[in-house]
């Protein structure tokens, strides 16, 4: 009619009102699954006399059991499923008026790795989502083991499903967790997802449940690899894979290797790799394990360490790195040095190491080429 109004849902909007009771159903929650939850309505009051009668009734999620429904406090058990549930009180004073209030009462249930993973839809909100969650933008209760870590000051971290189940693995974003290699952890976290990798973020608990877990990698081939977005890759997304015979065809400017296990293209990325990245030559084989993940369109894989990529067949991986430490730095010049001036210092695996030009013979050049190689 051309005015604004206000409209009160109860009479405890209504505050101050002589002759009426105010209910008051407490602030909103969130728990965990299994919690005991306490409803308090001690916060109702009347106006002119007193509260004679609390009555609790659920009116939305899950049933529970209410410990007393006709208490001023009471309590239930939070069930396992991820769930709102709604609760209204209702007071009555001595003049047999009532009011009622409602209180919301979130619960993060426990559910697992395949549960936000697993999805048959393609698209979602972006055009760079690529099998999104599900649970997008769910906060849930995760447990797994963590399969590798990236290094430096913002250790963000892999985690997958002990059981090897495929699409059960999962990139934690965030810097407040600091787990190593083996842990098994459970983390409450919010899942997102950024340029179609699924990630946990926003951490609000973490709890280590053991240590030293040994995940075996899943073996997969080029051709159950797909580079694009795909349902045979993206089962394999934050999960540790191993792959047997890629030769490396190319390097591009970003470090990136193309190779080819004879069956189909497999990408490597250095992006959680401690210690200096190598650089073989075309045509050298090996065999490869790292974590699965999705960037810029494509499906690749990341080696953690200089003992994840091994030397097919009886060969080496020649990076220069003589004195097995797991980086290529000063060191390992000095100790080349000395054996191009020498002729002694190396055994014939080293000298293989050394040998970064591939040319069979350990000199100058590969000084140069391995100085060239740390610089970068």
């Amino acid at each position: 009619y051309g005015e604004y109004m206000i409209y009160p849902r109860y009479l405890s909007d209504l505050q101050g009102v002589v002759g009426f009771p105010v209910a008051d159903a407490g602030t909103d929650q969130t728990v965990q699954a299994g919690d005991i939850v306490v409803l308090d309505g001690s916060g109702s009051y009347d106006t002119d006399g007193s509260i004679i009668a609390y009555e609790w009734t659920q009116v939305a999620g899950p049933a529970v059991s209410l410990s007393n429904e006709n208490s001023v406090t009471t309590t239930f058990t939070a069930p396992e499923e991820t769930s709102t549930l709604l609760f209204r009180l209702t007071v009555f004073d001595d003049a047999v008026q009532q009011d009622v209030d409602e209180v919301s009462i979130s619960i993060l249930g426990t559910t697992t790795l395949y549960n936000i993973n697993y999805t048959e839809t393609e698209t979602g909100n972006f055009s760079s989502d690529c099998y999104p969650s599900p649970y997008l933008e769910e906060q849930v209760s995760i447990s797994g083991v963590v399969s590798a870590v990236k290094p430096g000051d913002y250790p963000n971290f892999y985690m997958q499903d002990m059981s090897g189940s495929l699409w059960s693995g999962a990139y934690v974003y965030d810097a407040t967790v600091f787990p190593t290699v083996g842990d098994e952890i459970t983390i409450t976290a919010t899942v997102e997802e950024y340029y179609g990798v699924t990630e946990l973020i926003d951490v609000v608990s973490s709890t280590t449940i053991s240590s030293n877990n040994i995940i075996d990698p899943i073996v997969i081939t080029g051709s159950g690899f797909p580079t694009l977005c795909d349902p045979d890759a993206e089962q394999y997304e934050g999960m540790l894979v191993k792959v047997f015979g890629v030769e490396v065809q190319s390097i591009d400017e970003f470090k990136t290797w193309t190779t080819n296990d004879g069956t189909g293209s497999v990408l490597f990325d250095d992006y959680f790799f401690d210690g200096t990245w190598p650089t073989p030559s075309a045509g050298e084989a090996f065999d490869i394990t790292g974590v699965a993940t999705y960037s810029y369109g494509e499906y690749k894989i990341m080696p953690r360490n200089i003992e994840d990529i091994v030397a097919s067949g009886d060969g080496c991986l020649a990076n220069g790195d003589v004195n097995d430490d797991n980086i290529t730095n000063v060191l390992d010049v000095v100790k080349i040095v000395n054996y191009v001036l020498d002729g002694i210092g190396l055994d014939s695996n080293q000298q293989c190491i050394a040998d970064v030009n591939g040319d069979e013979i350990v000199n100058v050049l590969d000084l140069v080429q391995l100085i060239n190689l740390i610089l970068d």
